[in-house]
């Protein structure tokens, strides 16, 4: 990271602790971090040469400020969450919640939950425009054992089911999925990130835990900044994803469809792509 963006990085970081405290005004700290954000564009704008037009740690950066926009922001607002689950509610307009029922037979359903895992697949290796970088490229730096991959693997299954078998016991009709898929990705994709990096590194994996109550919240991972940094410069690339993905899920219906069907294939590939995103990086 140029050293001109680690305070900005650092101070995001701060806010973002702050402001999952208790008893704290997020009237003034959102201002704050509006005057940070219009300081770094700014310093970007004014640091850009015809040569150099993106430095390097600036996506990191974006990232903490996006986290802190969908957490705390304007994004943040209008989102209802039950107080015991902490899952987002649809707001009540007067016409009920009532969804139609799932158009596809039973039959259909392993298929379908195929067609999720291979569009996210093929989604994460696709870059935004001829300018940008895929969240993947499909080239890994780092190779592990067999029985390091199934340890992981088995860990990213536990996760999937728990995770849906949350949702399925706090869904009453009225989950607001399409803002929930951005927390619940994110987090995912991170803590098997977090799992991936301990393992390759022969760290002990003792008291890494998942709590799906975590994603809706400023979670911190165990792991050094340097690794932290590159998780954080993908965050708005993965949001673009997860836009992505929900559109094509409920552009096809399958949100009506059971959550074994739809999401736990979305939670899986989250966790498959945070362990490959891992293994590609230069840790």
């Amino acid at each position: 990271m140029k050293d001109f963006l680690k305070p900005y990085y650092q101070r995001i970081k701060d806010i973002l602790v702050e402001a999952s405290t208790e008893d704290v005004d997020l009237e003034e700290l959102t201002f704050e971090v509006d005057r940070l954000k219009d300081e770094f564009y700014n310093e970007l704008e004014k640091r850009s040469t015809s040569t150099e037009f993106v430095f390097e740690g600036e996506d990191a950066v974006k990232g903490l400020f996006k986290k802190y926009d969908r957490l705390f922001g304007e994004e943040s607002i209008f989102v209802k969450r039950d107080p015991e689950s902490r899952l987002a509610i649809k707001l009540d307009l007067g016409f009920g919640n009532n969804n139609p029922p799932c158009p596809y037979s039973e039959k259909d359903f392993p298929d379908i939950q195929k067609k999720i895992i291979n569009y996210i697949l093929k989604r994460v290796e696709t870059p935004e425009d001829e300018d940008s970088k895929p969240l993947r490229k499909g080239v890994a730096q780092s190779q592990l054992p067999q029985e390091q991959m199934e340890y992981i693997v088995g860990n990213m299954t536990c996760i999937s089911n728990s995770l849906t078998e949350y949702v399925v016991n706090y869904n009453h009709n009225d989950w607001n999925w399409l803002i929930d898929c951005h927390f619940i990705v994110q987090y995912v994709f991170e803590k098997t990130a977090e799992l991936t990096y301990k393992v390759s590194k022969g760290e002990t994996t003792d008291g890494l835990e998942y709590d799906i109550r975590e994603a809706f919240t400023y979670f911190q991972l165990s792991v050094p900044d340097s690794f932290q940094m590159k998780l954080d410069s993908v965050i708005d690339k993965l949001d673009n994803i997860v836009l992505d993905i929900t559109n094509f899920i409920e552009k096809n219906d399958y949100h009506l469809c059971n959550e074994e069907t739809w999401f736990r294939p979305m939670v899986f590939s989250a966790a498959l792509n945070g362990m490959l995103y891992t293994l590609e990086q230069k840790i």
